[in-house]
């Protein structure tokens, strides 16, 4: 959940729709499930929070893959074209050079800011969680067991930590038990 409100309470965010703080219906933009989405003050330009996900039924969401929307209202912003299941997409700051978050799918192999401009033709392997990992201001890419960082000089992703013999649950989505500041230090541990 998240106040897409702005108003002390939480609504809850599915793939493709909201329930306010009431359980009453919100929004919804139509385009059916996905399995990944994140929710944040991802565009600090424009007012409240957004929305980026991914979409499965490329009947039901109009051939978009993936989509940033208002979080407030479910207008789409701006979208990815795809033919398929787009599967896993992320979006957290990776890039000090653009304000906002950085989005990233399967739908595409383009990096976006968060208006939707390509600013890389080429964007992380990792599409499937965010770590706030060494303590600086950018996000890290947590995929399985593996911690990496955007190297946004050399467009690519370097490995701080691949942690050998551990393991992740639920297969290709690669979740971790648990991703958390748990000493209080701002730096997330990954169990």
């Amino acid at each position: 959940g998240a106040d897409v409100e702005g108003a002390g309470r939480h609504e809850i965010l599915y793939g493709a729709m909201a329930l306010d703080d009431d359980g009453k219906p919100l929004w919804t933009t139509g385009m059916g499930h996905g399995d990944a989405m994140h929710v944040s003050d991802l565009d600090p330009t424009r007012p409240g929070l957004e929305k980026w996900g991914v979409h499965e039924n490329m009947a039901m969401a109009q051939d978009r893959g993936a989509a940033m929307v208002d979080a407030r209202t479910g207008e789409v912003l701006w979208s990815t074209p795809a033919t398929k299941d787009t599967g896993r997409g992320v979006a957290g700051d990776i890039d000090p050079r653009h304000p906002g978050a950085e989005s990233w799918s399967f739908a595409s192999p383009n990096l976006f800011d968060a208006r939707g401009n390509v600013i890389a033709s080429a964007h992380p392997r990792q599409v499937n969680f965010m770590v706030w990992w060494d303590g600086d201001l950018q996000r890290e890419l947590l995929d399985g067991t593996t911690i990496s960082k955007w190297n946004w000089q050399a467009n690519r992703s370097d490995v701080l930590v691949d942690a050998q013999g551990a393991a992740s649950n639920n297969g290709t989505k690669a979740n971790p038990a648990l991703s958390a500041d748990l000493f209080g230090d701002w730096r997330e541990e990954v169990i």
